[in-house]
């Protein structure tokens, strides 16, 4: 694969001209100098980690926006419009915040579209659409085909930070250190998707994805392949697999040791299934009691827990989200029959 030669010295210019605009040159002289002989040298790779851990190379790409690839019938790659300098309609990187970078390197094992793979992009009809959560901020892949081996290659950056954005201190937080990272229970929640040449989509299967083992990593990285669990009755079958590849920016520059990040996860395991554990004590004497009010209640039909789409038994009350309807609702009673339209 190769570019076209215009086309290549273009991207060039363009990067030259950036890298003056964002005063690039300053930073890595000043990198030089304060690495003495570390950076001095001749050895790129160390000035290249320092620009990389500094932001310096993030905030050029940001800043960068290189038009879309079309791949012709010979297998070379064209470009179809200029490279242009406009930002990137992405996060912009803050330089008080930690972020994990969550980088999907590909699928395998979707068995389920093995035929699929035998046909060529032009005739595939049905794709595929990663979705991820954490903390309130979402995000999608671009739709792949589906195949047996879908090629997903997408990064998220999602960040890390105390409170939530709608919290009145956000603004005030410091960088996150890795022991604050640590009592972050969020994980990562992938979900994938699949749209039919109809648009109608549904749901191929799920995984919470743990991420603070990367916190006991020195290079603050960890490559893992994340299982997706089936869907409704297939729960227990795995759907297929993707290998993501999970990144601390900026590096932290201490790391956890390996014991305390596990013995954390090990404690919070053990919690939250006593939580559970006392929980479902409760609710069966709340049945108990409720069915013994009148005999007409055992016909009743009350749901007191409801499986999710990875079959794990949960209160129903965990499916509801408090709305703001501001002022499309006006009274109690307009309320109250929103309610029982849901």
């Amino acid at each position: 694969m190769s570019f076209p030669a215009e086309k290549l010295a273009s991207l060039r210019q363009l990067i030259h001209s950036r890298i003056n605009d964002l005063g690039v040159q300053e930073k890595i002289k000043e990198c030089i100098d304060d690495g003495g002989d570390e950076c001095g040298g001749a050895n790129e790779e160390q000035l290249l980690s320092q620009l990389r851990e500094k932001g310096v190379i993030e905030d050029i790409m940001a800043s960068l926006k290189v038009s879309s690839q079309v791949t012709d019938k010979a297998g070379n790659i064209s470009m179809e419009d200029e490279c242009t300098c406009e930002p990137v309609k992405a996060r912009a990187v803050k330089q008080n915040r930690r972020y994990v970078f969550l980088r999907v390197i590909g699928g395998k094992a979707f068995l389920e579209h093995l035929q699929e793979s035998e046909m060529t992009p032009e005739h595939t009809h049905t794709m595929f659409t990663l979705h991820v959560h954490f903390r309130q901020q979402r995000f999608k892949s671009r739709p792949v085909p589906c195949s047996c081996e879908p090629d997903i290659q997408e990064g998220f950056l999602l960040e890390l930070s105390k409170h939530f954005p709608s919290h009145p201190d956000y603004e005030i937080d410091k960088i996150v250190t890795p022991n604050d990272a640590l009592s972050i229970r969020d994980p990562i929640h992938l979900v994938l998707t699949k749209t039919d040449k109809y648009g109608e989509i549904s749901l191929v299967g799920s995984r919470y994805l743990e991420w603070r083992h990367i916190l006991s990593d020195s290079m603050g990285r960890l490559c893992t392949a994340v299982e997706l669990n089936g869907v409704g009755s297939e729960a227990n079958v795995p759907a297929g697999i993707l290998d993501v590849a999970l990144e601390l920016v900026p590096k932290a520059t201490i790391s956890l040791n390996k014991d305390v990040v596990t013995a954390q996860l090990s404690l919070e395991r053990s919690r939250c299934a006593e939580r559970e554990r006392m929980f479902l004590v409760y609710a069966k004497q709340w049945w108990k009691e409720y069915l013994q009010i009148r005999p007409q209640h055992a016909q009743r039909l009350v749901k007191v827990f409801a499986q999710d789409e990875n079959a794990t038994n949960r209160l129903v009350c965990m499916y509801v989200r408090p709305l703001r309807a501001g002022r499309l609702l006006d009274s109690p009673r307009h309320a109250a029959r929103f309610v029982s339209l849901i």
